[in-house]
């Protein structure tokens, strides 16, 4: 997996390339969102792209709209993909998600 930084190479990148948001975040008070490039997928995946990247797009919509619950029933769905370039993302943002569902419980 590799990283991207700038949005325009993204949207270049992702003509030939599975490209897919991870997070935005702020610097400097301006919005920065990254990427990922994912280039070892299995052959026998190929078929199973456009879905995978559907339920991921979900995943960070309901990420932004900190519905932090479904994300993290999305996640035990997008593992079984097995696109193992990102089972480390997925690993971090449930451990991530862990915390902030518990903040969120105590803010009721």
């Amino acid at each position: 997996m590799k990283i991207i930084f700038d949005q325009l190479a993204a949207k270049e990148l992702a003509e030939k390339h599975l490209i897919l948001e991870l997070d935005t975040f702020s610097i400097n008070d301006q919005s920065k969102t990254i990427y990922c490039l994912i280039d070892n997928i299995d052959f026998d995946k190929l078929h199973l792209i456009d879905e995978f990247r559907a339920l991921h797009q979900q995943f960070v919509e309901h990420y932004q709209q900190q519905q932090y619950q479904q994300c993290q029933n999305l996640i035990s769905q997008l593992k079984k993909y097995g696109f193992y370039d990102v089972e480390s993302y997925y690993d971090v943002m449930t451990q991530r998600l862990e915390k902030l569902c518990q903040d969120q419980q105590l803010n009721k």
